[in-house]
């Protein structure tokens, strides 16, 4: 299953909407990898408590400075994990 949670305005709750479901489905078993593309304002990894141990990020991966498993943080135990 994918799930796309997306607007064109800021400020509606597309964030805490996307950290609250991933951590919701994570924890109901399911297998999770929330993508922050807002490399402008992230705010997944803020949400999500693992601001400092952001190495890379997504665009990091499509420029080829990392592999994807390398930009991939685990939240915690049962929890998403983040890219």
């Amino acid at each position: 299953m994918k799930i796309l949670i997306t607007s064109g305005k800021g400020g509606v709750g597309k964030s805490t909407l996307t950290a609250m479901l991933g951590r919701i489905l994570a924890l109901s078993g399911k297998k999770v990898l929330i993508i922050d593309f807002d490399i402008a304002l992230r705010t997944q990894d803020l949400m999500l408590g693992v601001a400092e141990k952001v190495v890379y990020d997504w665009f990091d991966v499509l420029a080829a400075r990392c592999k994807p498993e390398d930009a991939i943080l685990s939240v915690a135990e049962g929890g998403p994990d983040l890219l």
